[in-house]
């Protein structure tokens, strides 16, 4: 096990609404016209320039936020099979993590609407995420076979999990499922506050 990875965000706002609005529109239209086109026709899980669009497409969105992060200690990257696993204080975990060095691949629950939309048309195809339904239970068995030919293979995104299921307010923690521990690889712990 490596040691704890500790990621610090705090939501800062101040006089330039302006400006972080206008960044927001900006970041977004890039997304529109040059991520998501890209995502459709690039392979699983993107490719390299891809990847470096994206990282500095959610830079973009966290300033445009008012987010302020302190990565505390350095981002693991073993050669070896890994997962990340943290807690989950928010929607924009994933965004946080991603913000220092490679992107990452998410296991999340589907959802419906323009947010479910988004998660199948762009964050799927761009991190190789994988999505499922909770309420079914050979959906969960397909995510858990899903997961473990994910982290066998190098080339994909580093995984992460966020074996809570949901997000907490950072007051207290709920019980882990297991899942993200059975897949016999090595777990970096991810410290969120």
């Amino acid at each position: 096990m490596w040691p704890i990875w500790i990621l610090s965000i705090s939501i800062r706002y101040g006089l330039l609404l302006p400006f972080r609005v206008f960044l927001y529109v900006i970041c977004s239209c890039f997304a529109l016209s040059v991520l998501v086109p890209l995502a459709w026709v690039s392979p699983r899980g993107g490719t390299p320039l891809l990847d470096i669009l994206l990282h500095y497409y959610i830079q973009g969105i966290l300033i445009s936020l008012g987010a302020r992060v302190k990565y505390h200690g350095t981002k693991p990257s073993p050669r070896s099979p890994h997962i990340f696993v943290a807690n989950h204080t928010s929607v924009t975990d994933l965004a946080v993590t991603s913000g220092m060095g490679r992107v990452h691949a998410v296991v999340a629950q589907a959802h419906g609407g323009m947010f479910g939309w988004l998660c199948r048309a762009v964050l799927k195809p761009l991190t190789a995420s994988l999505l499922f339904d909770r309420n079914e239970s050979r959906d969960r068995a397909i995510v858990s076979k899903r997961m473990r030919q994910h982290v066998n293979d190098i080339k994909n995104n580093p995984l992460l999990i966020f074996p809570e299921g949901t997000c907490v307010n950072n007051e207290y923690t709920v019980l882990f499922h297991k899942g993200a521990f059975d897949l016999d690889c090595l777990v970096c712990p991810v410290a969120i506050k």
